[in-house]
């Protein structure tokens, strides 16, 4: 089989792999994780993403270049996920905060 054929059947593996994954982290934890975890994490992720980009680009130390490349890799990989989750409805904290006062 020639390399082109194998690159071709690995990225499909890869996307359709990621996707899936994708489609469980989403089912498995939209509208169960709080506002308050969620929305520090999604910052966390994009201040990767910033810090990522900016350690590539810096021209004062090369060695930062493959770190940077890393983190944002990954943070764009968790971004990917991260953005298909939705947090808890307002409504839903604001009734179970009411069930443990009470």
């Amino acid at each position: 089989m020639s390399p082109v054929a194998l690159f071709i059947i690995g990225l499909l593996i890869f996307v359709f792999g990621f996707g899936s994954f994708i489609a469980f982290m989403a089912v498995r934890f939209s509208g169960n994780i709080a506002r308050r975890i969620y929305i520090p994490l999604e910052r966390l992720i994009i201040l990767g993403i910033t810090l990522g980009i900016l350690a590539m680009f810096q021209p004062w130390w090369p060695g930062l270049f493959q770190p940077g490349f890393l983190l944002l890799l990954l943070s764009t990989l968790a971004y990917m996920v991260w953005s298909h989750v939705t947090p808890k409805s307002e409504d839903i904290e604001e009734k179970e905060a009411q069930l443990t006062i009470y």
